[in-house]
């Protein structure tokens, strides 16, 4: 997957606009907003793999992006907490060891370089868990850390790939500070759904590598 792919995953979908539009409002409602949107994300990450399997792998145009209209609002909170409890165990240690370094500066400044890899690391390892979440569609199976780190080791790439998806996307997201800081509330939600279409793209390049290899693959795995 090449960085830019996720982006056009998402803007070559006649219906893209609307729909993250939708997400951005949906992200607005209080307390749960934000959790059914990480949601509608993990199922556009589904989506995507499912759709880009017999497709090449850098030509992800025409997939469609999940239409509120018929997904399950229930469905999508659930999910989303699955996914924030995912994210929550996986970057626990970082969030520990960032915060008891920055209770002594000269400790923080020693260890930012470290701090900085860790959190790649971290990051990495937290998109093995989204996406071995939504293959398996057991929280039990996303949280099998010694299961994300062999996959990490397999082949680490496509996982930093996504980081570097989300750093970009994360500048993506700045820019809508520039429109009186109402426009982040859509390029936000943008970003998001960029995020999730990388996942997806970097899952199915994953599945057709198993498939190869005639290795097992997870009960959910895109088909």
């Amino acid at each position: 997957m090449q960085i830019g792919t996720p982006f056009g995953t998402i803007t070559r979908e006649p219906s893209w606009f609307g729909r993250v539009a939708i997400g951005a409002l949906v992200g607005l409602i209080p307390f749960v907003g934000v959790v059914v949107l990480n949601g509608y994300c993990l199922r556009l990450a589904e989506v995507v793999a499912a759709r880009a399997m017999n497709r090449n792998p850098e030509d992800a145009s025409g997939i469609p992006l999940p239409d509120w209209s018929s997904e399950d609002f229930g469905a999508l909170l659930m999910r989303g907490l699955s996914g924030m409890a995912v994210a929550l165990v996986y970057g626990l240690p970082f969030i520990i060891i960032a915060t008891l370094s920055s209770c002594i500066p000269i400790i923080a400044l020693i260890a930012f370089i470290p701090l900085m890899l860790f959190a790649v690391v971290t990051g990495m390892l937290t998109s093995v868990g989204l996406a071995r979440l939504i293959e398996h569609g057991s929280l039990g199976e996303a949280l099998k850390i010694g299961d994300a780190v062999a996959t990490l080791r397999e082949d680490a790439g496509p996982w930093f790939t996504i980081i570097l998806v989300q750093i970009l996307a994360g500048l993506v997201a700045s820019m809508g500070l520039l429109a009186c800081g109402v426009g982040i509330i859509f390029t936000g939600a943008f970003a998001q759904c960029v995020v999730g279409a990388a996942l997806g793209l970097t899952m199915a390049e994953r599945r057709r590598k198993l498939e190869m290899s005639g290795a097992p693959i997870g009960p959910n795995s895109p088909a």
